[in-house]
């Protein structure tokens, strides 16, 4: 929890990022890391590592504002709420690079770490399985694998009817493994992005403060359960100031807003 990320593997994400918008940096911002988000990011830094963590969470939250994402940069802010003692906020910026970087050995200790003490229930396997495995990939990675796989098999098929003869000559094996496999692949990759998709029709949340969840969306209403902050759920519908959320257990009660902050 003591470490923090540099800001080259976001140097990158930043010029896309600029270019999309329709805007670059200039030739002097591109080398000079006193300027820009290059300066924010090396001074948030330096105030992490000073232990100011208001002044850097404050920093960090700029570039965010700013449109700058990141998987490190969420990461970052994700260590310095935690060092704030802000549980909820720290499990929301660790699931927020967890969509950029879910593979990530260091962040998912952290996250791992700051969960221990959070109640979420005990979710069935089912859930929990579907849930590693769409979060497995970025969606993006899995899009690029799967048109990959695609042109892979389209490209296959076209030799196979461009040139019969020497496949049946001497390739036809070798022909008919590649096209299963990456026949197989695109399938597979495509099904994965489907569900991540559907996943993402379910917003997901993170508690950032231990709130009441009720049978209905009303003050008066019987509390169900407590949530516990940095409780992640998904909210299945809202009323008014209040989001039906299903904890990963299961356990559905709706819950005042305030409470929540979506990943």
């Amino acid at each position: 929890m003591n470490y923090i990320r540099t800001f080259k593997p976001i140097l990158f994400c930043v010029l896309l990022l600029q270019i999309a918008a329709g805007t670059r940096l200039s030739a002097g911002e591109d080398r000079d890391r006193t300027s820009g988000p290059y300066s924010l990011f090396y001074q948030a830094n330096a105030l992490y590592q000073e232990s100011r963590y208001e002044e850097a969470a404050a920093l960090y939250r700029e570039l965010v504002d700013n449109g700058y994402e990141s998987g490190n940069l969420y990461f970052n802010l994700g260590n310095t709420y935690y060092k704030l003692g802000r549980t909820g906020l720290a499990v929301l910026y660790y699931e927020k690079a967890r969509r950029l970087i879910p593979r990530d050995a260091d962040l998912l200790a952290n996250l791992n770490y700051v969960l221990e003490g959070v109640e979420e229930g005990i979710p069935d396997w089912k859930s929990e399985f579907f849930r590693n495995l769409v979060t497995y990939l970025p969606a993006e990675q899995v899009v690029v694998l799967a048109s990959c796989c695609f042109f892979l098999f389209t490209a296959l098929v076209i030799a196979g009817l461009l040139f019969p003869e020497k496949i049946r000559a001497g390739y036809r094996s070798l022909w008919l493994v590649f096209c299963s496999v990456s026949g197989f692949f695109f399938l597979f990759f495509l099904t994965l992005s489907g569900l991540q998709y559907y996943d993402r029709l379910t917003p997901a949340g993170v508690a950032v403060g231990d709130g009441l969840v009720r049978y209905e969306p009303a003050d008066h209403a019987t509390v169900h359960f407590t949530l516990a902050e940095g409780s992640r759920v998904k909210i299945a519908g809202e009323k008014d100031n209040w989001y039906l959320i299903t904890r990963r257990d299961g356990k559905r009660g709706w819950v005042e807003k305030l409470y929540i902050e979506k990943i």
